[in-house]
């Protein structure tokens, strides 16, 4: 086994002389004053006290705190606000003022803030060459702005070794002590690693931007592993904090990456993808449906966009028929459902004014295409298929939606896909099939509970429309029937595909939603606990149901409570003010965990499409590092802006290090 390999190799190491480490670049206690020796026995170089030093870390730490050291910081900060305020004093005199430290400082926070901006809101960093200088003319007199020197060689090391190393320094404190899971994408050149963790200091479930990696297209999954491997170790993050492991790709090189983390963590989970299916579910369903469907919404806008004068005619169109103007939209099948539902949307909005146009558009511009189109929409079959994915597109969409919100927990969401489920499957299927059958049990096709077809529900608006055709359409409108139900049938069938209920994690994280908690349905919490040998054994199994059942018939709790505030008000519940001892220990840390299983939530979307962004679509390519930096500042944004997030005493150490290297790097 992997693992085995590890200590094999940790035992056989032979003591070796301490060689300079990249990363101490990037520690709060030595990036400031630390580089790499000037001879080649030593370790390091210590800027300030100009001499080398050999040791390990911990005999860096010691000269860092020695008070020789500390002095020698104290007389170049003297000599940077002599720079900075242009004070000239004699040398045998130094007395700084307290306002003149606090100008350094404000200074100082100034070009941060300015940096922190540019990564906010995807600005080129050529950018802050002239940005400072326009900042200064706004208000001549301020001391701080008059002070302000950024220029994009600036920027890009406060971003890489200031804003960046600091955002990630924090994220390691919280991975060293709480479990989390990794979200993994390689469908772009990157492998870009998202954290989820239950933050205490929000109380709340939090996804974060953790690294992107380069990837080469030749890499097998050993080689993506060592990569990920490798960058863990790097930020010391132990490996058995992983609880879970969601990889959304397009490759087949992460496939076997969750079986070697296993072989390393043999308790790390690995869901299946619940949202991300919810298009692919759609478009194999509309196979069933006629091409003519798509072609249509094709002609409509194409035939409207190629002359500008059309739009026109179609406001005033929609102006005679008392309509609301709203322009058409451009079909886009491989987008995702809510663009394909406001395109249908749009179309069956505008139907009368529609055919009223390309009547006209018929006869006066005598194209052949307008009247195809015509004749297509004068079909009232053809309405009913777009009325019918009117009706079904939406429903998809906000459950998509409602997966996407970044306060939804995995237990949550199996309860709204479940409920979806079982909302389609009644369309069309006897109710008590469906309420009498396990979810995994469950079969779309089964024609032995499969309603008639004029009893299987395909939305109001179909059903006014049946009753209002001609005869001479009813083989139509039954071809029409069939063809539907084949599309229920095929969604329901996907989705079960996607979503597999039979999965014993995925079947019992329902008891962790309130109504269920609360209900008499999941008496015992075991059949969970024993799924996450990590998390509880045997010896807890009592324990963990007696604060199961405290919260199920706990009268303060409410079951219809939203599920992360219903879980915090179980996290602070204690036996009173004198003992404070929390009442649901072993508990509370087994429904964080579970809340931090993985799904692609709004905030993993976001953080996939900025790495899409800065890559792809910027006018400058930037390198990975850079990339790093820019998103792992954006992450630190998420709560607040630039011109209001919380700049510490280490964020501070660190910008001051940046500067040194900028002035270092300038000399040269």
């Amino acid at each position: 086994m992997i693992k085995d390999e590890y200590e094999e190799e940790k035992k056989n190491r032979q003591w070796y002389r301490q060689k300079f480490n990249d990363y101490w670049y990037n520690d709060p206690q030595l990036g400031s004053w630390i580089d790499k020796p000037t001879k080649t026995d030593q370790t390091a170089y210590c800027k300030y006290c100009d001499v080398n030093i050999t040791g390990s870390k911990t005999i860096m730490i010691r000269h860092a705190q020695s008070s020789r050291h500390i002095q020698k910081i104290e007389d170049a900060r003297v000599v940077e606000i002599k720079e900075v305020t242009k004070i000239k004093k004699p040398s045998s005199y130094i007395e700084v003022s307290k306002k003149q430290l606090e100008l350094v400082d404000a200074v100082r926070q100034a070009e941060i803030r300015l940096c922190a901006y540019i990564a906010e809101h995807n600005l080129p960093m050529s950018l802050m060459d002239t940005l400072p200088g326009l900042i200064k003319s706004l208000d001549p007199d301020s001391k701080v702005l008059k002070n302000i020197h950024c220029s994009h060689t600036k920027t890009a090391y406060i971003l890489k070794n200031a804003l960046a190393v600091d955002t990630l320094n924090h994220l390691n404190k919280k991975l060293e002590n709480n479990l989390f899971s990794l979200l993994v994408d390689d469908s772009q050149k990157f492998l870009t690693l998202v954290v989820r963790y239950y933050d205490e200091e929000t109380r709340d479930v939090d996804d974060s931007f953790l690294n992107v990696l380069d990837v080469d297209s030749s890499w097998n999954s050993l080689e993506l592993f060592q990569q990920i491997m490798s960058f863990l170790r790097s930020i010391k993050v132990p490996v058995t904090n992983l609880l879970a492991l969601a990889q959304y790709s397009s490759s087949t090189t992460t496939e076997t990456t969750s079986e070697r983390l296993q072989e390393i963590s043999q308790y790390v989970y690995v869901p299946g993808c619940v949202s991300h299916g919810f298009h692919l579910c759609a478009s194999e369903a509309c196979k069933e449906l006629p091409t003519a469907i798509e072609d249509l919404c094709n002609d409509i806008y194409k035939f409207i966009q190629k002359k500008p004068k059309r739009s026109t005619e179609l406001k005033e169109m929609q102006n005679h028929l008392n309509m609301k103007f709203r322009n058409l939209l451009k079909l886009n099948t491989t987008g995702r459902i809510s663009s394909i539902a406001q395109v249908i949307e749009r179309i069956v909005e505008n139907w009368d004014a529609l055919l009223s146009y390309f009547s006209l558009a018929a006869v006066e511009e005598k194209e052949e295409k307008a009247e195809t189109i015509l004749q297509t929409m004068r079909n009232p079959v053809f309405k009913a298929y777009f009325l019918f994915l009117n009706f079904f597109l939406p429903s998809v969409d906000n459950l998509f939606q409602e997966t996407q919100s970044k306060s939804t927990c995995l237990p949550a969401l199996l309860t709204c896909v479940a409920d979806q489920l079982k909302t389609i499957l009644k369309h069309y299927m006897q109710p008590n099939y469906v309420d009498e059958t396990p979810i995994s049990s469950f079969s779309p096709e089964d024609n032995r509970y499969v309603l008639p077809l004029d009893e299987i529900y395909f939305g109001t608006d179909v059903t006014c429309l049946k009753l209002q055709l001609d005869p001479i359409f009813y083989n139509d409108i039954q071809d029409f029937q069939i063809r539907c139900l084949n599309f229920y049938v095929e969604f329901c069938k996907q989705l079960l595909k996607r979503v597999d209920f039979s999965d014993p994690v995925l079947n019992n994280l329902l008891m962790l939603n309130p109504p269920k908690c609360k209900s008499e349905f999941y008496p015992s919490f075991v059949p969970l606990a024993k799924l996450f040998p990590n998390l509880a054994d045997e010896k807890t199994y009592e324990q963990l149901d007696r604060e199961w059942r405290l919260v199920k018939y706990c009268s303060t709790l409410k079951p219809d409570l939203e599920f992360m505030t219903f879980w915090n008000q179980v996290f602070e519940m204690r036996y009173g003010v004198a003992d404070a001892r929390l009442k649901c220990p072993l508990l509370t840390k087994f429904v964080k965990a579970m809340c931090c299983l993985p799904h692609s939530s709004g905030a993993t979307e976001s953080i996939f499409t900025s790495v899409s962004l800065n890559n792809m679509k910027l006018k400058t390519r930037r390198e990975t590092p850079m990339i790093n930096s820019l998103l792992l500042t954006k992450d630190k944004l998420k709560r607040s802006s630039a011109k209001d997030f919380e700049i510490s005493d280490e964020l501070m150490v660190l910008a001051k290090a940046a500067k040194i290297k900028v002035e270092q790097k300038s000399k040269q």
